[in-house]
């Protein structure tokens, strides 16, 4: 037992450590003066902190205007996503839909799908129909990428809701819109708000999304924008880092302020007593 204790403390230890060292390292790098990035081997602590690297990332982009792109897009997806999730689980649970359990046999299948293998056709779809360059086109295929977890996540929360409260309201005389509205969504509200946050993170850290379906400066993302201060002949290590922290900053927040929430829903299952 006592072997037990302690390889899983270490095995935790170690995960740990692995996640926390590059964020941590990254940001110690934000931090260094330029004569202590060009040692080698590089220190782990700056000699002394500057702000120097934050200056010039915002100056040689306009990273303020890229968290904006990156968080409308976000929000767009959220919407997307938990919009059409909502719906989609409700009639999967409470409805009778002939081939229901192919359907989700389906969706399970999505979700170990790459969403590189689908890059192709969907920019040939969005070519046609003028979504390429446009907040909407991103924040779509972002949600709908999400779709498949959000739809099986939902479907859980659905079925804890008795089927009485449903019937009651019909029998009251409400029509669909006020049963989703007025029953369902008050009771998983709270699962819908951490699925909404893990959706924005994810939404959030696309790249490959943002970097095909999207060519124009002004709809660039902030995760896009971190590879330009690298290129062929020069990398700019301070300013990398400190863009990096400033793309991490916001999703570690939402982490903070959220986790035990989140961690809560999903494992309670995310309906309101």
């Amino acid at each position: 037992k006592t072997i037990d204790s302690i390889l899983f403390y270490f095995v935790i230890i170690f995960i740990g450590v692995t996640l926390f060292f590059p964020i941590f390292y990254t940001t110690m790098l934000s931090f260094m003066p330029k004569t202590d990035l060009s040692t080698f081997p590089l220190r782990l602590i700056p000699s002394r902190f500057v702000f120097d690297n934050y200056r010039d990332a915002f100056s040689f982009q306009p990273l303020s205007k890229y968290i904006l792109n990156s968080f409308i897009i976000a929000m767009l997806s959220v919407a997307v996503n938990i919009l059409v999730a909502f719906m989609a689980a409700y009639a999967l649970v409470r409805t009778h839909i002939r081939g229901k359990n192919i359907f989700l046999v389906i969706i399970l299948f999505m979700t170990l799908l790459p969403g590189i293998t689908i890059i192709q056709p969907i920019y040939d779809m969005y070519k046609d129909l003028g979504l390429l360059d446009t907040y909407w086109g991103i924040a779509l295929l972002a949600g709908l990428l999400d779709m498949p977890v959000s739809i099986w996540f939902l479907i859980a929360l659905f079925k804890q809701v008795p089927i009485d409260y449903e019937d009651s309201a019909r029998i009251d005389g409400a029509n669909l819109f006020r049963i989703l509205m007025n029953i369902y969504f008050p009771l998983l509200r709270s699962g819908i708000f951490s699925l909404s946050i893990l959706v924005f993170i994810n939404s959030w850290n696309q790249f490959l999304i943002a970097q095909i379906l999207n060519m124009k400066e002004s709809h660039r993302t902030v995760v896009v924008a971190i590879t330009l201060y690298k290129n062929d002949f020069d990398i700019n290590l301070g300013a990398l880092a400190a863009a990096g922290v400033t793309t991490m900053l916001p999703i570690l927040i939402l982490v903070f302020l959220f986790q035990k929430r989140i961690i809560d829903n999903v494992l309670s299952g995310g309906v309101k007593g």
